[in-house]
């Protein structure tokens, strides 16, 4: 779908203070494609997504800690396109966790890119982690 621009809010659970995400997995087609033609690889920057993203801010391994050199170029990262959910050129998905409250999921795609159904779209299993 073009022009969608919308934010989701979990409520945060009594005593827990992080949230864990990560494709959903064992359904078919692939789970995370945010992307206006097929790759395999995540992109996971603020200037790498723009025709469509999922926003959720300052994801890490713990949400805690910086992500390192050379796996991630930036520290912290808040947007998610392309063919996987995790690091920047990668085609590995992997788990990424948040402490930024309150816990948000949003999602952007832009008015004029035909997304190619349907292998355009996201799904996302998340879990809230004790404090």
């Amino acid at each position: 779908l073009n022009s969608q621009y919308c934010t989701n809010c979990i409520r945060t659970e009594e005593g827990y203070c992080k949230i864990q995400y990560k494709e959903s997995t064992g359904q078919t087609p692939d789970t995370f494609s945010m992307a206006a033609a097929p790759t395999a690889n995540a992109e996971a920057s603020a200037g790498g997504c723009p025709v469509g993203f999922v926003y959720i801010p300052n994801l890490s391994s713990d949400g805690i800690n910086a992500l390192t050199i050379p796996a991630s170029t930036e520290s912290f990262i808040s947007y998610q396109c392309g063919g996987a959910f995790g690091l920047d050129g990668s085609s590995v998905a992997m788990a990424l966790t948040s402490v930024t409250k309150p816990f948000v999921v949003g999602v952007f795609t832009d008015t004029t890119t035909t997304l190619t159904a349907p292998a355009t779209g996201f799904s996302l299993d998340y879990t809230q982690l004790p404090c």
